[in-house]
């Protein structure tokens, strides 16, 4: 993969005449720079000038590539529903469990929100992010002009950062260790084709790039502009579905039809709001029990820092350290970063405005990892079911913590990045022309 910055583009990769006269302009929807990119090949990846953040990366054979893995993903996928995922056995009771049955568990004990979330981001979304995908590269493939290929793509951008098969199966696994010490465990047949699965759906997840989608579905060129320098200055802005640099005068987006914000908002009221309500969330989600285990006459109640620390205890060291790092940490760290970067956003301070940016782009990245303990308790409440003898019920705190780490990623999407850099002075500015 050839990666180049934008300001150093012209040396690593020449431009055409043709190109000079007519290059295509990408807003930066980090700093709001306007970048001036010539027509890009495949195996390269453009970097914004002004904070290095990466714009659209060029696979080549897209459609192909995307088309087959996509396939291939939805078949493990009915594999991994219709066979037993996993076994187990404990004092002479035997017990088998499919992937769906965590939701039907979960209903007969009346977790009807727990349910509907397990639904959502175990099933109907990365099914439905398949089949999207799917639809617009058989255009791709075939060059039928299928209709609502802009829909599509629109629902892709909206599902992608609620997509955690990959937490779940990080999930089963802690799961497993902790039944190990209790009861005998087989893996069937579904555990391995949800695990084939898991690695295609990362796979066409990382080649999913939403800039190259939109140019390839429609090739609207960018509205004119100065080829460098911050868009807004210039009356310009950013589709945040498609990515086309438009003026902000435009009530829809010429591409993709959604609708444009008049001018970018200073009002973080809404990020304000949500980290609120995820810090008064947060306080039952530690303060109560997220799991409730029924041996006999006897109920354990397990909080989360109390599940770690019992992991601790049997030794499972490196499960315990992952149960806290994204149970307890990611949320804390990501709660106080993003009420430290709302603070720069009003009172900018001398630190580095990049590593400001790292430090928010983090946070989107790790928010989802959070997920893991409320997938580890819906997965025990499904398996562990054996009547008087032994059965786990979610506790109070998961429905708890699930709201946190919903209200955690969605305060960071309506962060905008680009106020960080709205503090820059004409001198600073200069630099990056």
């Amino acid at each position: 993969m050839k990666v180049f910055s934008i300001s150093r583009f012209k040396q690593e990769h020449p431009i055409r005449p043709d190109e000079q006269q007519q290059p295509h302009l990408m807003v930066c929807e980090c700093c709001d720079w306007i970048n001036s990119l010539p027509v890009m090949h495949p195996g390269e990846k453009a970097l914004c000038a002004r904070c290095g953040h990466t714009l659209t990366v060029i696979y080549s054979h897209w459609p192909e590539r995307i088309l087959s893995l996509s396939v291939a993903a939805l078949v493990m996928f009915l594999m991994a529903i219709y066979f037993p995922l996993i076994g187990f056995s404990s004092h002479g009771i035997e017990q088998s469990i499919h992937l769906f049955d965590m939701i039907s568990v979960l209903m007969s004990h009346h977790f009807l929100g727990l349910s509907i979330i397990i639904l959502l981001l175990l099933v109907i979304l990365p099914v439905s992010f398949l089949l999207s995908i799917i639809y617009i590269a058989i255009a791709g493939v075939t060059g039928w002009p299928l209709l609502a290929k802009r829909l599509a793509a629109r629902w892709l951008v909206v599902v992608q950062p609620w997509l955690m098969v990959d937490v779940f199966l990080i999930g089963v696994l802690v799961a497993l260790i902790k039944l190990h010490s209790m009861a005998s465990i087989q893996l069937g047949l579904s555990f391995w084709a949800y695990c084939g699965f898991v690695i295609l759906f990362v796979i066409v997840m990382g080649l999913v790039d939403n800039r190259q989608l939109w140019r390839w579905i429609d090739d609207t060129q960018s509205v004119g502009a100065n080829v460098t320098g911050v868009a807004s200055q210039q009356g310009l802005g950013m589709c945040s579905f498609c990515g086309l640099s438009v003026h902000l005068d435009a009530q829809h987006c010429p591409r993709c039809q959604h609708f444009i914000k008049p001018e970018r908002s200073t009002d973080l009221s809404k990020t304000v709001a949500l980290l609120i309500a995820s810090i008064l969330m947060y306080i039952p989600a530690n303060f109560f029990p997220i799991m409730d285990t029924h041996s006999l006459a006897i109920t354990h109640y397990s909080t989360i820092i109390g599940g770690v620390l019992l992991l601790w205890q049997m030794g499972s060291y490196p499960v315990a350290i992952v149960i806290f790092v994204a149970s307890i940490l990611v949320p804390t760290s990501k709660i106080l970063a993003l009420c430290w970067l709302c603070w720069q956003s009003y009172f900018p301070s001398s630190q580095s405005i990049r590593i400001k940016q790292k430090l928010y782009q983090l946070t989107e990245f790790v928010g989802r990892w959070s997920m893991i303990d409320v997938f580890v308790v819906a997965l025990l409440t499904s398996l562990v079911q054996l009547g008087g003898l032994m059965f786990i019920v979610p506790g109070p705190a998961a429905l708890s913590f699930a709201s946190v780490v919903v209200l955690t990623m969605v305060a960071a999407m309506s962060f905008d990045p680009r106020l960080l850099w709205a503090s820059v002075t004409p001198e600073e500015e200069s630099i990056f022309e």
